[in-house]
């Protein structure tokens, strides 16, 4: 998938654009990551309610991280790329 907030990220560096014209690209590209953030909290927090139910009822021994890390690999999502990257 095209990273859309990147292009509009460095088309915001055109020098050859109105002023009008950039600030739209710069704010589209704050309002994309933004909702691209609440997103992945979304998401992690899907995994991790999927990861804390099945600890509960299928495996007690399974660590919920572990399983939440797997719900998004299986889904495609890389919500906890953050995460990961910070700690």
């Amino acid at each position: 998938m095209k990273d859309v907030a990147l292009h509009l990220r460095y088309e915001s560096k055109r020098t050859d654009l109105p002023d009008d014209v950039i600030q739209t690209l710069s704010e589209a590209y704050v309002e994309i990551s933004r909702l691209e953030r609440e997103r992945d909290e979304a998401r992690r927090q899907v995994c991790k309610d999927a990861g804390i139910l099945r600890s509960v009822y299928v495996d007690p021994d399974q660590d919920i991280n572990e399983w939440a890390n797997y719900i998004a690999k299986e889904k495609g999502w890389d919500c906890f790329k953050e995460e990961n990257t910070n700690g």
